[in-house]
């Protein structure tokens, strides 16, 4: 291959449509690792705290590409404020989406296999807050312990965002649980924010795909970043 064939071949792998389709498909990938995992809590019947080890979890996918980003970027590039902008948006935004789609999983799972059932309150944990002999500080929320019309018990507790107000022991609500006791029973209808979901990952996939451009030099408007050697 000739030189000037060779020139041809680096600039159309270096164009511009081959250079944003790249960084949209990293971004996209980047996105379902942060997003995933706080999704998959509830979905496959984890236990509430290893839910929220998941949705974390995808919160660190998202800060580790942070710090990727600023070890990579020549912190002396004329870009480098270009580069902040997008960078801290794109990374907010995927943290701020698993969190928002942990709840909504939450709510999905309760609707897809939820069952709304007429329960008695055995036990009732009043906000409490006292201080142990050792002198350490302990605050107790305020739960309801339920049990369905046959005598079996819901689990996990009633929690008082979700309905545990103005009732005491022997007291009936109509809730919506999880037969597999991953998820907490509430007394209302779990909350959907499909909105709040496609704006934040919109914004997010948006954000780090220019961030993206902007690292491999290709920002608009040039004086984007080189890459450390």
């Amino acid at each position: 291959m000739g030189v000037a064939e060779q020139g041809d071949a680096r600039r159309a792998a270096n164009s511009p449509a081959r250079r944003w389709g790249l960084a949209l498909l990293i971004s996209t990938g980047l996105l379902l690792v942060t997003v995933g995992p706080a999704w998959l809590g509830p979905q496959v019947g984890a236990f509430v705290n290893v839910g929220l080890a998941f949705a974390v979890a995808g919160m660190l996918a998202a800060v580790s590409f942070l710090i990727w980003a600023v070890i990579r970027v020549d912190d002396r590039g004329e870009g480098s404020r270009f580069l902040g902008v997008p960078l801290g948006v794109g990374v907010l935004a995927s943290i701020a989406s698993a969190a928002v789609i942990h709840t909504s999983a939450d709510s999905w799972a309760l609707k897809t296999r939820g069952k709304w059932t007429e329960a008695t309150v055995v036990k009732f944990q009043p906000h409490e807050r006292y201080t142990t002999s050792t002198g350490k500080s302990v605050t107790l929320k305020q739960t309801c312990k339920l049990v369905t019309a046959e005598g079996q018990p819901i689990r996990p507790r009633l929690t008082e965002p979700r309905g545990c107000v103005g009732l005491g022991e022997g007291s009936r609500v109509r809730v919506l649980h999880d037969p597999s006791g991953t998820v907490r029973p509430r007394a209302d209808e779990p909350p959907m924010y499909t909105a709040a979901v496609l704006g934040l990952s919109g914004t997010a996939l948006l954000a780090n795909t220019v961030a993206l451009v902007a690292m491999r030099g290709s920002a608009p408007g040039g004086g984007a970043p080189r890459l450390r050697r």
